[in-house]
């Protein structure tokens, strides 16, 4: 697993503060996530890796799994 991977997976566990144990895979509904969850999730994320999403890139697709948060992140920094 990248770093990328590890610390994406730290801010959704922090935005979802279930007690679930995140892990690659799993959708965001398995983790109790929800849409008023959204904009913290996203507000974490471009913290924690100082990046900006475009509103295009903020379609509920984008944030359904684990694995295309990651990938939503990856492909933003470039």
């Amino acid at each position: 697993m990248s770093n990328v991977d590890e610390r994406v997976i730290k801010v959704i566990g922090e935005a979802v503060n279930t007690g679930i144990v995140v892990q690659k895979g799993m959708t965001l509904n398995e983790l109790g996530y929800d849409s008023l969850k959204n904009v913290e999730l996203v507000v974490l994320l471009e913290e924690e890796f100082n990046i900006r999403f475009d509103d295009s890139m903020l379609s509920q697709s984008r944030f359904s799994t684990v694995d295309s948060v990651i990938e939503l992140v990856v492909e933003s920094l470039g």
